[in-house]
């Protein structure tokens, strides 16, 4: 699987102590995406068991995997989510996609699959006009989908916040960020990358 990047401990992404992967490569060039720099296929390749090592030591309650888009590679996502669900995580497995639940139903092979290892899907393409301030969904046209009672809605309803850290040494960045609190503060939001 080529990812972006992962962090093995998030509150800002879910409900509990999250594992957050970030898949490399998405075509839906949404426009201002938060993650633009993972649009590309430019990443670091992890096998599925390696990820899944990597998930179990870190003790975490939930995984969150978004991107890039995920189901863009769902053959080696399908393997990391059958590993994954050996560890019945108290907090489930959270999915981020630019495919509406309507077209994964559309798509043939192991795309679809996927969904059969998921407690949580947040579908559809960010709507910059529609963006949202709370919750996990980036904008209002974005829908939840509960596969299993392990996560409510009540859970993944909160504040937009960030968190700051440090994995092997590299500083990162992670959450959504409030934008509308820059105003108190005499900061006006620009989007640093001009994304058409």
């Amino acid at each position: 699987m080529i990812l972006h990047s992962y962090v093995n401990s998030s509150f800002v992404n879910g409900p509990g102590n999250r594992f957050v992967i970030w898949t490399q490569g998405c075509t839906k060039g949404c426009k201002n995406c938060y993650n633009p720099e993972t649009w590309n296929k430019n990443g670091f390749e992890y096998t599925a068991k390696h990820l899944f090592n990597l998930i179990s030591i870190a003790q975490v309650d939930g995984l969150t995997i978004s991107g890039g888009d995920p189901l863009e590679q769902p053959d080696e996502l399908l393997k990391l989510l059958k590993l994954v669900k050996k560890l019945n995580l108290k907090k489930g497995v959270i999915l981020f996609t630019g495919y509406t639940l309507n077209e994964i139903n559309e798509i043939s092979g192991n795309t679809k699959k996927c969904l059969d290892y998921i407690d949580l899907l947040i579908d559809g393409r960010y709507e910059e006009k529609q963006r949202l301030t709370h919750g996990l969904r980036g904008s209002e046209n974005q829908n939840y989908y509960f596969f299993s009672d392990v996560l409510k809605k009540e859970e993944i309803e909160f504040d937009h916040s960030i968190e700051i850290g440090n994995v092997n040494g590299k500083i990162y960045i992670t959450g959504f960020p409030v934008l509308i609190n820059l105003n108190k503060y005499g900061l006006k939001y620009e989007n640093p990358r001009n994304i058409k």
